[in-house]
């Protein structure tokens, strides 16, 4: 989806799709930015604006399926995120992080590559990204348990000023709230993975997948803090 000049705003997206008349072909020209594993990947689903002049600008994209072998797809760079590999430009390709920023030139599709309806690429992203923002708050809750359980042995295992670090006052406040941020996050990710199951209707849950969103990186960011703090 995303684009070196473009990312939450879909309809700024570049990277377009024009159909051969003569063989019914899509033809893809343009750049994507943090494409998921991508040198691991067999395939890509690349977002591209077909119907530049919809009326709704949310029904000019389409997604294709593309193959990764294909003649016209080219891996600029793979880039690191967190704690990813660094990135070795002398082995362009391979080298480095699991995502990468793709270059598509000339890249022929036969029609039967795209997936779901032509102009119907925004409801396929926003149906993938709504569930898949629930994944990524179960993945949150486990970095910060991660975090709250290495605090822990770290408190119990540390002794300083005439007593373990675990009977300092402050430090059990510190603890204390990372628990209690954790909890309350699991709690939000699990009834909004619920209300999903229950109503089958991403936009009945569309409040509560944003705020578990906004959540997760609040409560991970305030919890490797606190980890960070208690591991000096």
């Amino acid at each position: 989806m995303t684009e070196p000049t473009a990312g939450a705003d879909p309809k700024l997206f570049r990277l377009q799709a024009t159909e051969d008349p003569s063989t019914g072909d899509f033809i893809l020209n343009g750049e994507k930015l943090w494409s998921s594993s991508a040198k691991h990947a067999s395939f890509f689903l690349v977002c591209a604006v077909t119907d530049p002049k919809a009326g709704s600008p949310y029904g000019r994209q389409s997604i294709f399926i593309v193959d990764a072998s294909n003649p016209g797809v080219k891996i600029l760079r793979n880039l690191g995120v967190g704690f990813s590999e660094l990135d070795h430009p002398d082995v362009p390709g391979k080298a480095g992080g699991d995502h990468a920023w793709v270059q598509y030139k000339d890249c022929r599709v036969p029609k039967s590559a795209l997936l779901g309806p032509r102009g119907g690429g925004f409801l396929v992203q926003q149906t993938r990204l709504s569930g898949g923002r629930i994944h990524y708050g179960m993945r949150a809750v486990g970095m910060c348990k991660k975090a709250l359980n290495a605090m822990i042995v770290r408190v119990n295992s540390r002794f300083t000023q005439g007593e373990p670090l675990k009977d300092k006052q402050m430090v059990q406040k510190m603890i204390a709230e990372a628990w209690m941020e954790v909890e309350q996050l699991k709690l939000l990710v699990l009834r909004t993975a619920y209300k999903i199951d229950k109503y089958n209707d991403y936009t009945k849950v569309r409040m509560d997948i944003s705020a578990c969103k906004v959540l997760c990186s609040k409560v991970q960011e305030s919890v490797a803090r606190k980890a960070l703090q208690l591991h000096g």
